[in-house]
């Protein structure tokens, strides 16, 4: 009988084992592979004669997500009533309303084809969507909450939560690096496109995204990482930096001083807030000291036209909102965004909404809007009150208005994965902080 039950005990550890070594393992293959479908025009730029197997590769993910989330989605709404699955339910309704949006349009228009992936839609003709735009909502919005999902309910450990970060870090780092040692004459330079390979935001806004994204959750957490671990987190957090920088975003500016002041302002170690913040300036203008060139060009950006009260965001944003009464319901009709886009027409350019929230608002309805509001309160607040470290609250709400300083205002931040991958680990991180704080009070 011994013997049986030390079998036993042994076979239950070797399943414990091989499902731990799972989710190790998966969970962060599960982040890189999804970090690259955002990165994926670095990489094609960074090898060009692998483009081909670069956006193969893309498709591929695409596909693999768009599939995972339906047997998640369904155990979650299945589940919905228990604490592990309560918070998860903006990250079914986001997609409910891209698919109610979708059968909207094709009511309203009676055209079953713009479900097609070579539909052409002629309002968009000229931008990136014209092509499968619909089809392409589907694949993005069912991915993205597959992602947040998978993360949410599969991560056991705080641990799984670091290698996860690392592993979408590094998927961005790479390219990096390599296109700096390849073309260091980029820097500094803020155009979209590079040898004919389109970037949104400009070519380096892959910093501003990672800073936006992973780099406080990084801090967060930091002290649980191995001496490894932290050095690239760090190093990573510091590249970022300086590319969303040498590529002169604004936003990357206002993200850096809202968040850090918030940090130095809360947090109680080491030295003074004040001597921190004096630090921190003195470090940043002995680097803009150096790249004199480099500062008067991002002074130029603060200078321009379309900065402060004159930024054409007050007046995109009330452009937007003055068709308020077609969409607010269930979204846009159909093309209707693109015909807004076009309205808008400020300085000689056209604009999307600029505004994630607006972009929620604008294309899948005030539903969906709520939903994604819901999403940011349940990942970065909800979790608070079992944060028995004050640094750790600190950083999570310091990423928070890295977050929502760049998201609110810019039109980067809507769709790209990686902000997905974001509030994953951060839901997951919260429960995991909840089922600790209960288990020491039993």
């Amino acid at each position: 009988m011994d013997e049986i039950n030390s079998y036993q005990k042994y076979s239950t550890g070797i399943v414990i084992a091989n499902r731990q070594i799972g989710t190790n393992i998966l969970m962060p293959l599960l982040c890189a592979l999804v970090t690259y479908k955002f990165a994926y025009h670095y990489y094609i730029l960074m090898i060009p004669s692998l483009s081909t197997f670069f956006i193969r590769l893309y498709n591929v993910v695409t596909l693999l997500m768009l599939v995972f989330f339906i047997p998640t989605g369904f155990m979650v709404l299945l589940n919905i009533r228990q604490p592990k699955y309560r918070y998860l339910w903006p990250a079914l309704v986001i997609p409910g309303c891209v698919v109610l949006n979708i059968f909207y349009v094709m009511i309203t228009s009676g055209d079953i084809s713009i479900l097609s992936r070579s539909y052409v839609m002629a309002a968009a003709i000229g931008t990136n969507d014209s092509s499968g735009f619909y089809f392409a909502q589907i694949n993005t919005w069912f991915g993205n909450m597959a992602v947040v999902l998978m993360l949410a309910i599969s991560i056991k450990n705080v641990k799984e939560v670091i290698n996860c970060i690392v592993a979408s870090m590094t998927v961005m780092v790479i390219p990096i690096l390599v296109i700096i040692m390849m073309h260091p004459s980029y820097i500094g330079l803020r155009a979209s496109t590079f040898e004919n390979v389109s970037f949104g935001g400009g070519l380096w806004n892959i910093g501003v995204i990672g800073f936006g994204s992973l780099s406080w959750l990084s801090f967060a957490l930091l002290k649980h990482g191995t001496n490894r671990q932290k050095r690239f987190m760090v190093f990573s957090t510091i590249l970022f930096v300086f590319v969303g920088i040498a590529g002169l975003s604004r936003t990357m500016v206002l993200m850096i001083v809202l968040s850090v002041s918030f940090y130095f302002l809360k947090t109680k170690k080491d030295i003074h807030w004040v001597g921190k913040v004096l630090l921190v300036c003195v470090m940043l203008f002995f680097f803009l000291f150096l790249q004199s060139d480099l500062l008067s060009v991002l002074l130029n950006r603060f200078g321009d036209s379309t900065s402060g009260t004159q930024n054409i965001r007050f007046k995109l944003w009330a452009a937007y909102l003055s068709h308020y009464d077609e969409y607010w319901l269930v979204g846009a009709p159909l093309g209707s965004v693109y015909n807004y886009y076009y309205d808008v027409n400020l300085f000689g350019r056209n604009f999307l909404p600029h505004s994630t929230p607006l972009n929620f608002l604008i294309r899948y309805g005030v539903f969906s809007l709520f939903a994604y509001l819901n999403l940011i309160r349940f990942s970065f607040l909800s979790g608070q009150k079992y944060y028995e470290n004050s640094t750790v609250k600190i950083c999570i709400l310091a990423g928070c208005i890295a977050y929502i300083s760049l998201v609110f205002i810019n039109q980067t931040g809507f769709s790209e994965s990686v902000f997905y991958i974001m509030f994953g680990l951060l839901l997951a991180f919260s429960r995991i902080a909840k089922e600790e704080a209960i288990l020491k009070q039993d």
